[in-house]
């Protein structure tokens, strides 16, 4: 392989003097290339730069095949003696390394052929490896950071074994706001956020989601999970939802019954602890209906939905009462009886 292969050029300052030793020539070229330690590999886009004897710098960068090469036709090239050399390429660890420049690679070299002296520095750089984490992160608490407005806030705990410093995560958050006025729902999020943070086991550190909150109003089923980009040992944690205020009271269906001229009726339980409106939603056979903004009942009554059964036929009903503000228990909800006009009951 010859130096021209690498588009290497002779610089030649001084006169010629035919006895002159070729020893002591100004070289045309410096090249080398950059590899991975491990594999042999070629880097590309490698930094390798230079300080000479002189004390000039000298910067350029490998190609493709990881060759670099300062020459005329580049402008410079490092002169004699020793010289320092620093290497960095991304991904790998830098090197800096003393080396010598004689330019004396190329044993048949003459002073016909001045392109025919070259130096030959080549280097390896050791690939960075990320130790392999082994770390359980868990969503631990959701809360807003002010009452009544403000945002929603998310706790994350390293449960270890391992630390880690400056690593990224993500943590996705939603919420569902429901009008404490009317039970309207509204779906707040996903919101992604992506964390670089350092965490000890045993340590808890907080996040804002941007995920606003008005507690006067609004009561929030919130929900965040943490994503993670290496081992988590545990992933049953690592999510976590919370109700926004806490829930008060449960309002529980008792029954679906028949009133009088066959209307539908709905009878529901509410604690002594729970206040606010609620709705209930009747859908039977022919027809449905939805009543809302009623007060929540101090144990238990009746409401007529104003739905009439008319027909002889037996009719399936289904009711589904719902609380404008939080519950504890929301299974007791939902029920679904037949009735019949003819027999003035539901069973």
């Amino acid at each position: 392989m010859t130096v021209g292969n690498f588009a290497c050029r002779c610089r030649f300052w001084s006169v010629l003097i035919a006895l002159v030793a070729v020893t002591s020539l100004v070289s045309g070229c410096m090249w080398g290339f950059v590899t991975d330690s491990d594999t042999g590999a070629a880097v590309s886009g490698a930094t390798v730069k230079v300080t000479d004897s002189d004390g000039v710098t000298h910067t350029t960068t490998t190609d493709a095949n990881g060759l670099y090469a300062f020459d005329q036709a580049k402008g410079a090239y490092p002169a004699k003696g020793p010289v320092t050399v620093e290497v960095s390429a991304s991904g790998y660890s830098s090197l800096t390394a003393p080396r010598l420049v004689e330019y004396d690679d190329n044993a048949n070299a003459s002073l016909a052929d001045l392109s025919s002296f070259w130096e030959v520095q080549s280097f390896t750089l050791a690939p960075i490896t990320t130790p392999s984490l082994n770390a359980d992160l868990a969503v631990t608490d959701l809360y807003p950071d002010n009452q009544p407005s403000g945002t929603l806030w998310v706790n994350i705990t390293n449960n270890g074994p391992d630390s880690f410093t400056d690593t990224r995560i993500y943590v996705q958050c939603y919420a569902t706001r429901t009008e404490t006025a009317n039970c309207n729902k509204t779906g707040l999020g996903p919101v992604l956020l992506p964390l670089d943070i350092s965490l000890n086991p045993g340590q808890t550190k907080t996040f804002d989601t941007a995920i606003g909150l008005d507690t006067a109003k609004y009561w929030y089923d919130a929900f965040c999970n943490v994503q993670v980009l290496f081992t988590d040992p545990d992933s049953t944690n690592d999510s976590y939802s919370e109700v926004i205020p806490p829930p008060t009271g449960d309002l529980k269906l008792e029954d679906i019954l028949l009133m009088t001229d066959n209307k539908i009726g709905v009878r529901v339980f509410g604690s002594g602890s729970l206040s606010g409106t609620f709705c209930y939603y009747v859908w039977y056979g022919f027809g449905s209906v939805t009543d809302c903004a009623n007060p929540v009942p101090a144990g238990s009554q009746a409401y007529w939905s104003g739905n009439f059964l008319t027909n002889t036929n037996d009719t399936l009903a289904e009711v589904d009462p719902a609380n404008c503000i939080p519950e504890t228990d929301e299974t007791n909800n939902e029920m679904t009886k037949t009735c019949s006009a003819a027999s003035h009951s539901c069973w």
